[in-house]
């Protein structure tokens, strides 16, 4: 019927939700809180005065210098509106590790978020989560955890 289905505009393709009202509630919050955590990774981190994007591209590119600063070489690569710059294999690292730490931020946030939002069991409830929100009780203790354990700091 038409109250259980919903049409809505996804990645520019029709989705077609359907399910209880809480269900395709659940569902579309989802696939906005998925959109806000892409858009916040893509928008990219600061390391010291310079902006670094990380669309996905960007993202495979720093993985593939961080190979060489690993090894000990000398990096081109360049911030957001600069032009390409030699850092040091150090250097280097700490933006790759800013990156790689902000986007395991964001990808371990949403994830908890979307656990959080499945435990819901009001449409209203659902319908209030907002990316960003402070998460709490085992959803908080899940992201310290996963956080705290990384093999990486900012320093390296």
């Amino acid at each position: 019927s038409e109250t259980d289905k919903t049409l809505r505009e996804v990645s520019g393709k029709r989705k077609v939700y359907t399910g209880t009202d809480l269900e395709i509630a659940i569902a579309k919050k989802l696939d906005e809180v998925s959109a806000e955590c892409s858009v916040m990774i893509e928008n990219g981190v600061d390391v010291g005065e310079n902006h670094f994007s990380l669309t996905d591209r960007d993202q495979i590119n720093i993985g593939t210098w961080l190979n060489f600063a690993n090894a000990g070489f000398a990096v081109p690569y360049h911030s957001d509106g600069n032009d390409c710059t030699v850092y040091t294999a150090d250097e280097f690292k700490v933006i790759a590790f800013s990156a790689i730490r902000f986007v395991v931020h964001h990808t371990t946030y949403c994830n908890q978020l979307m656990q959080y939002i499945k435990s819901l069991t009001a449409v209203a409830d659902v319908e209030n989560v907002e990316y960003g929100q402070e998460l709490t009780g085992e959803y908080l203790e899940n992201y310290n955890n996963i956080m705290s354990n990384l093999p990486i700091t900012n320093n390296g």
